[in-house]
């Protein structure tokens, strides 16, 4: 929960200049998981700031931390436990057209943005062998949901 407290300092001027208000929704007892705390950090950064900008005219921007089962990008559990992040905008949200892009370098629909952010956050969950989806309601908002494991397999050499 550190972390998301030095997350909330870094955008406090974000969010009060866009009217957004950052709703915490997380269990009482901390959950681990082997992380970097500043990739982590990166990663999570890169995906608020989206969130916030997504909100031009305000909004709520909602938090949501539990512990799961891990899940690959086609839906399929895994019997290893996770921490599931959420980050839920109320913005206009991507159109359909656009949404298997958003991961892609240099990809992006903002006139100052380099669309490198969504392609850095999800290196770092790939390096921390966790998974990243985006469901986007246009019109609605967007949820952004990474899931990393409590305890990551070793990395594998290559022979």
């Amino acid at each position: 929960f550190e972390l998301f407290e030095e997350l909330l300092l870094l955008v406090h001027h974000e969010v009060a200049r866009h009217r957004v208000i950052i709703r915490k929704e997380w269990p009482d007892a901390a959950i681990h998981a082997k992380i970097d705390p500043e990739k982590v950090k990166q990663a999570f950064l890169n995906i608020m700031l989206n969130a916030i900008q997504a909100m031009p005219k305000g909004g709520i921007l909602a938090l949501r931390l539990k512990e799961t089962a891990l899940h690959d990008y086609s839906g399929v559990t895994e019997a290893r436990r996770a921490v599931t992040i959420e980050f839920a905008d109320e913005g206009e949200g991507i159109p359909k057209e656009l949404q298997g892009r958003v991961f892609d370098p240099f990809f992006t629909t903002r006139p100052q943005g380099t669309g490198l952010g969504l392609t850095i956050t999800k290196k770092i969950v790939d390096i921390h062998q966790g998974t990243i989806s985006i469901d986007s309601n246009p019109g609605k908002g967007v949820t952004v949901r990474i899931s990393l494991p409590v305890e990551p397999e070793p990395l594998q050499e290559n022979s």
